[in-house]
């Protein structure tokens, strides 16, 4: 009769090997291919990473892409919420693209070195920027 119980019976309890409930032995197969939380999670995070990589979404601005190609090349010309260095020398501003252009058409005050006086000084403005920045 113990032995029976032990190793025959069918309603015995077993352990999962996946996340160690206890299982009668009968619903074993059933429980590790519908209910086990262990292969859900796992299954689950295999297809996050899958959809992640079939459309990948830009964690700047939220923007979903096609490919991951597609998401560095976003990233690099065309998110709007990326920040671009100033482009003239002393400046050390860093700013969203569609304030740059506001940036460098506004210029900067400089002293004149004759008078001290704060004189608006017009920076060369990248026109090849102009339009890639809006």
């Amino acid at each position: 009769m113990h032995r029976h119980q032990r190793e025959e019976c069918p309603m015995r309890l077993v352990s999962c090997p996946k996340c160690d409930e206890s299982v009668a032995f009968q619903n074993l197969s059933s429980h590790l291919s519908t209910r086990c939380i262990a292969i859900k999670r796992r299954d689950e995070l295999a297809e996050t990473r899958r959809v992640r990589l079939e459309n990948p979404i830009c964690k700047l601005c939220g923007e979903v892409v096609s490919s991951m190609l597609a998401l560095k090349e976003h990233m690099k010309n065309t998110c709007r919420k990326r920040k671009i260095p100033c482009p003239n020398y002393p400046c050390t501003r860093v700013l969203y693209p569609h304030d740059l252009n506001f940036h460098l058409l506004r210029g900067r005050r400089d002293p004149c070195f004759l008078c001290k006086k704060l004189v608006l000084d017009r920076p060369y403005i990248f026109r090849t920027w102009s339009h890639q920045y809006r």
